[in-house]
């Protein structure tokens, strides 16, 4: 997909509503939530690796 692709598709999956979000972006890629989600986390934590970290480590501070 092309970076214009990939915004036309969120924006449609934010119009979609809050909660409806990874079920309506799953559903134009004809993918499962979960994997779409898992894409989106991924991609979310190599664009930014030091808030990844972050993240991490606040998470780690639950376990």
């Amino acid at each position: 997909m092309s970076n214009e692709e990939v915004d036309h598709l969120l924006d449609i999956a934010v119009m979609a509503g809050k909660h409806k979000e990874l079920y309506t972006a799953a559903k134009h890629l004809s993918l499962d939530e979960k994997v779409v989600g898992s894409h989106l986390i991924k991609s979310a934590f190599e664009s930014n690796p030091g808030e990844s970290t972050k993240i991490i480590d606040f998470i780690q501070g639950f376990l």
